[in-house]
């Protein structure tokens, strides 16, 4: 707990332009804007002079990822975590779990029909997801693209989502 009150002393997320996120959105591995754009979150580093630091980035899925909470869940009903990327040198512990908590709490405000929000790791990137798995994202399994499918059920009672998760336990880096 200690550390979570640390962090809401040191970062500031609030809604941001897409011409204040471009230089961030640049610096991630896909290096380009994500499609269907809805909101996005800087990330401010209070220790670093209120630096921006970094950028939550949430859009329109598209239509083939909406399919794995379907038909529980409505495409409109979804929204993608698209791009999350924060600077190294902020070297904050858990600087990433808390974004990610922080700025669903605010799409939950800031989009009250929104049940889940769906995120994806790559794994052709290295990604398995573990930070999604730090937020105890539920784990859908692996799709075609090579991509860990990760949702978070913001509102509902989504218990045919859940049953999804039977036998499906977060995967592990490769070495």
């Amino acid at each position: 707990m200690v550390l979570l009150e640390k962090l809401k002393d040191e970062i500031v997320i609030t809604p941001i332009t897409l011409e204040e996120a471009q230089p961030f959105i640049l610096k991630h591995y896909i290096g380009e804007k994500p499609r269907g754009i809805q909101k996005i979150y800087g990330v401010y580093h209070k220790p670093s002079g209120n630096k921006l630091v970094g950028t939550a980035i949430y859009g329109k899925p598209r239509k083939q990822a909406t399919t794995v909470v379907q038909p529980e869940v409505s495409s409109e009903e979804v929204i993608e975590l698209q791009r999350l990327f924060l600077e190294d040198y902020v070297n904050t512990k858990n600087i990433e779990s808390y974004v990610i908590s922080h700025t669903l709490k605010l799409i939950k405000q800031d989009f009250p029909s929104v049940k889940v929000v769906i995120t994806f790791a790559d794994e052709k990137a290295g990604h398995v997801g573990s930070i999604y798995q730090a937020t105890n994202a539920i784990y859908l399994g692996k799709g075609s693209e090579k991509k860990h499918k990760y949702v978070y059920i913001l509102r509902g009672n989504l218990k045919a989502l859940h049953n999804l998760l039977q036998n499906k336990p977060y995967p592990k880096l490769q070495k």
